[in-house]
């Protein structure tokens, strides 16, 4: 690995990768993995959009999938009537949900971290599909991470190993 070459801490090549192989509990696999994960939160549209199926009952509310990092802008689908549903801000939302509906139909939405918010809520369960980025799939042996910049983690690991090693300050490697 480029990153390990490049930051050379002799205790930390042997723990990770004794013989040049890197060891699946070697500590620059779990760095990698939280430094995709980080830099695909911060920038997901370097992430791969993702599609399921989701149903939008009478509670009006979603939980997201447990890979999603954000929705794609006006992302939910209504199946019967093939018709989007726009995404709005939660003060819109609240403002919607504090008069009287006269729609049958959700016909917007808003997203809370994992929780997606559907108004007005349906008086019956309706189906609807979600397109949003996605968050990478957990690193596997030999695997090369999907990330568009690989700069980005060839500099993030080496940072991260002098923190491990107490040679730079802690979050050094996010900056």
């Amino acid at each position: 690995m480029v990153a390990l070459d490049e930051a050379y801490i002799p205790t930390l090549n042997a723990h990770d990768r004794p013989n040049m192989l890197i060891l699946t509990q070697a500590h620059c696999v779990r760095w990698l993995q939280y430094g995709l994960d980080l830099f695909h939160a911060e920038l997901p549209w370097a992430s791969r959009i993702s599609s399921t199926s989701i149903t939008i009952t009478s509670t009006g509310t979603i939980t997201a999938p447990t890979d999603f990092i954000v929705d794609i802008l006006h992302g939910i689908i209504l199946a019967v009537e093939k018709r989007r549903i726009r995404r709005t801000s939660y003060q819109k939302y609240l403002s919607l949900i504090t008069t009287t509906p006269t729609a049958s139909h959700p016909f917007l939405y808003t997203v809370q971290k994992q929780t997606i918010r559907v108004a007005p809520a349906p008086t019956s369960s309706l189906s609807a599909t979600l397109h949003y980025y996605a968050m990478p799939d957990a690193l596997g042996p030999n695997e090369v991470p999907d990330f568009p910049s690989h700069q980005c983690m060839i500099e993030y690991i080496p940072n991260k190993c002098l923190e491990w090693i107490k040679e730079a300050q802690p979050g050094t490697a996010q900056s």
